[in-house]
């Protein structure tokens, strides 16, 4: 009765219902995998037998591939899981889990597949007689309303559903059932699958959601019919003609799909049961690369001007004008952003296209290009020019804060800190000047014209005169309209107070994430000081905007100050203090408690681990010449330097003991270290001394390790498999993930991967196009490994300990230790 109300039981009772519902979800799937096969694929085969085909056999290959033999193993899988629930209440998966690992080959070629089956099913929908086939299949009762589209994806989307039942199911097993090791060998090997199936999904969910639309228009929609086609947006705008604003009759509520490539303007048939939409006669079907799109004013009807908008449409010598309401002030933002990106995204699609074929083509300074598109977030920058990332980074409408990071720790690879603080100075100045000119008094044009009329005849004359030929001459009169309206709409305005605020908190964030840029170049520094000096003084800044100025100029000096602050770790790897004469390696190691050294390395690592920014590790990667990779990243070359020494001064304490009983009592030391090392979170030393103990020529001292008791050879072998190559140190990066601050990581892995990125993608793409989705992946490595340098340990330096470890001279190199190993003859 007591284990019945105990947590044990309780969390059987759990991993119960999670079976039961795995099984279920099972068997949900399997019904699917066989209509897929039973009602399309065999449906499809038949027809490519018939006298007029609708659809060939290698496209019902293309189609249908690898499809059958999932529903095979499933089947088996199936029938193995009833099995073992039928002897509930001991229900163990056992080995049955194993009947799954062969399916994830399979799995590998339906997913390479998987694009090209859709691609397969698109082009066919534009034969007129594949589609009604389709559908007659899809509306038998057997099909459950399952469309084809669905049932190829249900593969894809399922491997989601297993990664979460069975990490939930693992999360419920305990450490010593027999099902917990197959558990979590199938984890590993579905989270290798999901990296490649996520792409696809969303590719085949883009897919559906354009044929569903293409569905609904009456008499389809060819130009809906490419898979690079994607929906961005729907809903209602109102168009209004020129000239009618306030007549009813002529306003048109219009049904509206926003995709990548096109604009549709559709009237919802209302007598049909469900959604139908006719294409538009007058506007109908738009290329985006054909539109530009703007805000509407207008002076007889004030309130179309927070909703208005206009589209013009050019297409040959001719262009239409559109005016369009959208339902409130937010849908209008909403649906100008999208339009603009839209719009600037497939005109420089145009411009990739014809660069690629070889066409010459101007590429616009002001080249940005976008991945997919969504409405209703922030879209994702894929390349562009320098100036066009440049103006995005300073632009508050398109504030993104990923981007943000993104720019200030990658810019290294394709400009320099110089270029980015002056384009941040030039937009900040250029906005005060505007704000200095806008606060000029403004006369009206139409005010000064109808001031003119109230004067004396002769008078007038001249004055109309003279004001029409300052106004031709000059163009008073755009310039002075153009201010009036900003004066007068300034909080939507270019110029206003989110526009300086913005630039203030991108300076902010460079100094707070990355002050080694003004640390290092102390021209930057006095640019960035002459900066604040002015904005303190600036008249023009608002309070909040002062404030701001003010809460930065302090940041600056508390940066400053704590760079100057001397370091005792600094002091100790300076050349004169490694003339002292240091205590031997040997004596030093044992003198002081595994603990206590512990403590003193996560002192030395940390300081060394916070000295390293991001410009610096990408210069590295970047750098070709060996040579000169000391010079672009020092503080990096210090931390590989650093790794060497220790891991050399780790396997020379072992190697010059005299006896097999004191290299024993240093090997026992040394794993008692790296087990400290580890409850510290000091990832870095503990590498090192796992690279010593596993070293050749460490491993020659056979007795000394035959010595070693048996918990140290068991905890030996815990520290060794924690540091195991298997999955690139997969075992590794997750006790990184795991661990909780102060932290030091081993930079390899990080190193590794920026490796890998580096020599997967170019930095600059389409000619000069600035790769941007290479930065991105580039940025959020990087975040990963800096984000631990917030938080430092806080161990007292015992500068004695650090001397030992920083500045005991060494008998030689690697190779030198080679030999000297090689040499003994009591190993």
């Amino acid at each position: 009765s007591e284990y019945l109300v105990s947590a044990d039981a309780q969390k059987m009772r759990d991993r119960y219902q999670i079976l039961w519902r795995f099984v279920a979800a099972e068997e949900d799937y399997v019904s699917q995998l066989n209509i897929l096969h039973e009602e399309y694929q065999q449906q499809c085969e038949i027809a490519a037998y018939s006298r007029r085909p609708v659809v060939t056999l290698d496209q019902c290959r293309t189609i249908f591939r690898n499809s059958e033999q999932l529903l095979v193993l499933h089947q088996l899988f199936l029938r193995g899981l009833h099995s073992r629930v039928e002897k509930w209440p001991v229900v163990s998966f056992g080995n049955i889990l194993w009947l799954f690992l062969p399916m994830t080959t399979i799995y590998h070629h339906f997913v390479g597949n998987h694009s090209h089956a859709m691609e397969m099913v698109q082009s066919l929908c534009t034969d007129h007689a594949f589609k009604p086939f389709l559908d007659s299949i899809q509306a038998k009762k057997s099909t459950q309303g399952l469309s084809l589209e669905e049932l190829l994806a249900a593969p894809l989307k399922k491997i989601t559903f297993y990664l979460e039942d069975l990490k939930e199911l693992k999360a419920h097993t305990p450490l010593e059932h027999v099902d917990y090791i197959y558990l979590q060998e199938t984890i590993d090997e579905l989270e290798i699958i999901q990296k490649t199936v996520t792409d696809d999904v969303c590719i085949s969910e883009n897919v559906r959601q354009v044929l569903r639309v293409e569905q609904k228009i009456e008499g389809g929609c060819d130009v809906l019919l490419d898979k690079e086609q994607s929906l961005i947006k729907e809903g209602i705008l109102t168009r209004i003609r020129e000239g009618d604003k306030q007549s009813r009759s002529k306003v048109q509520p219009l049904h509206c799909f926003l995709f990548s490539k096109h604009l549709l303007f559709t009237v919802r048939i209302k007598k049909t049961p469900t959604d139908v939409y006719r294409i538009s006669k007058d506007c109908g079907i738009l290329p985006l690369a054909k539109c530009s799109v703007s805000e509407y004013t207008c002076a007889d009807c004030t309130d179309l001007t927070f909703i208005g908008m206009k589209l013009d449409y050019s297409h040959g010598d001719k262009t239409d004008h559109f005016i369009l309401a959208a339902g409130s002030t937010a849908d209008k933002a909403q649906w100008l952003v999208d339009l603009s990106q839209c719009i600037e995204n497939e005109k420089q699609s145009r411009i990739l296209q014809r660069l690629n074929l070889g066409i010459p083509v101007e590429v616009s300074s002001k080249f940005i290009r976008y991945s997919t598109l969504k409405s209703g977030r922030e879209q994702v920058v894929n390349c562009g020019t320098l100036d066009s990332l440049l103006q995005r980074l300073v632009q508050v409408n398109f504030f993104n804060m990923d981007f943000l990071s993104t720019m200030l720790i990658t810019f290294p690879l394709f400009t320099n800190a110089h270029v980015l603080l002056d384009f941040i100075m030039a937009t900040l100045m250029d906005n005060l000047n505007q704000r200095e000119r806008q606060t000029r008094p403004v006369v009206r044009p139409e005010e000064a014209v109808r001031n003119a009329r109230t004067l004396p005849a002769s008078i007038s004359a001249v004055y109309s005169r003279s004001l029409s030929s300052c106004l031709l001459r000059n163009n008073v009169c755009l310039s002075a309209t153009v201010a009036y309206s900003e004066r007068r709409g300034s909080d939507v305005g270019p110029v206003d107070t989110n526009s300086v605020m913005g630039l203030f908190f991108v300076l902010k964030q460079w100094v707070t994430k990355h002050y080694q840029s003004f640390q290092e170049d102390k021209e930057l520094d006095a640019k960035l000081d002459k900066l604040l000096a002015h904005a303190s003084m600036c008249q023009f800044l608002s309070q909040t905007e002062q404030i701001a100025a003010s809460e930065l100029s302090s940041l600056c000096r508390i940066q400053k100050i704590q760079s100057v602050e001397s370091c005792v770790i600094a002091d100790l790897m300076k050349a004169e203090l490694a003339l002292q004469p240091p205590p031997k390696p040997c004596e030093a190691v044992l003198l002081w408690d595994p603990k206590t050294i512990a403590e003193q390395l996560c002192v030395i690592e940390s300081t060394l681990f916070c000295k390293v920014e991001a410009g610096e590790i990408l210069r590295h990667l970047s750098t070709k010449n060996a040579s000169d990779k000391k010079a672009v990243a020092p503080n990096l070359s210090v931390i590989f330097e650093h790794f060497n020494r220790m891991s050399l001064f780790f396997m020379w304490g072992i190697a010059k003991q005299k006896s097999h009983v004191d290299r024993t009592n240093i090997l026992e030391t040394l794993i008692q270290l790296a087990s400290s090392c580890l409850e510290l979170n000091n990832f870095a030393s503990y590498m090192q001394l796992v690279s010593s103990l596993q070293h050749s020529s460490v491993n020659k001292f056979k007795t000394a390790w035959e010595l070693v008791s048996k918990p140290m050879k068991q905890q030996y072998k815990t520290i060794t498999d924690l540091a195991s190559t298997t999955s690139r140190f997969k075992q590794l990066r997750d006790a990184i993930k795991m661990a909780e601050p102060p932290l030091v990581p081993y930079i390899g892995i990080a190193l590794n991967e920026l490796v890998g990125i580096f020599e997967a993608l170019p930095t600059h793409i389409e000619g000069n196009l600035i790769n941007f989705s290479k930065m991105r992946k580039c940025s959020r490595t990087l975040s990963g490994l800096l984000q631990y340098q917030k938080e430092a340990y806080d161990f007292a330096t015992n500068e004695e300990i650090c001397k030992m470890l920083l500045c005991a001279p060494l008998d030689g190199d690697e190779d030198d230790l080679y030999t000297y190993v090689s040499q003994l003859d009591d190993k």
